[in-house]
């Protein structure tokens, strides 16, 4: 389920399942998967938090979790040790340029932990120019999930972690392991522990970071 969001004013405006097939431009799009059966109107905060808590009693032998939905860029570490071909802005504008990498700053599990359970979505924006009349073009349009190339709308979720390569490291940025999408592993640490998330695009084009969570437990 994609929940539209007017960015003048936070206020969810529609939910949609794929394709959004018209201009986002003026908006940005809350992925919630629709297997988590939230259902809501109203503003934006209390979505997301209904979308996390979705998350947690779906998977209730997790304690809690720790998530960033990329309204602003405060979790995206922007120092050139640790990030690289990068873009950063406000309402889902975090995005990765071909053969970009970006990490998290440090996010604390503060209890003692033995699995994790990963979730992330990704999306492209692609402006097109709307034609008036033989001869003239008019305003731009910009296309959520649009390929240019076969001009057809397309669901990047099914194949996720072939756009994205998601690694988990220490507080440090020393790698620790690969995560799969949607999947659980077993990885036990006396809390607090400190990690970071390292995203690294491995798509020709601009791909923008929708959200992440992490559930612990």
């Amino acid at each position: 389920m994609k929940y539209v969001v007017e960015e003048a004013n936070g206020f969810v405006k529609s939910n949609l399942e794929l394709p959004l097939n018209f201009s986002v431009s003026g908006h940005y799009v809350v992925d919630i998967p629709t297997s988590l059966g939230v259902v809501f109107d109203g503003d934006v905060s209390p979505l997301i938090d209904a979308k996390n808590a979705a998350f947690l009693a779906q998977h209730g032998y997790m304690v809690d979790f720790l998530a960033d939905e990329f309204l602003d860029a405060s979790g995206v570490d922007t120092s050139p040790s640790v990030s690289s071909r990068f873009v950063t802005g406000t309402n889902k504008r975090v995005g990765l340029l071909p053969g970009g990498y970006l990490t998290t700053t440090v996010q604390t599990i503060p209890v003692d932990f033995t699995k994790l359970f990963f979730h992330c979505s990704v999306f492209t924006l692609t402006k097109q120019l709307e034609s008036i009349g033989s001869d003239r073009p008019g305003p731009s349009r910009l296309l959520y999930n649009f390929d240019p190339n076969t001009e057809e709308f397309f669901d990047p979720a099914p194949i996720m972690n072939t756009y994205l390569y998601v690694s988990l490291t220490d507080s440090v940025g020393t790698p620790i392991m690969g995560l799969t999408n949607d999947s659980e592993v077993n990885y036990a640490q006396a809390g607090p522990f400190g990690f970071r998330l390292q995203f690294n695009n491995l798509t020709n084009s601009i791909l923008y970071i929708a959200d992440w969570i992490v559930l612990y437990g």
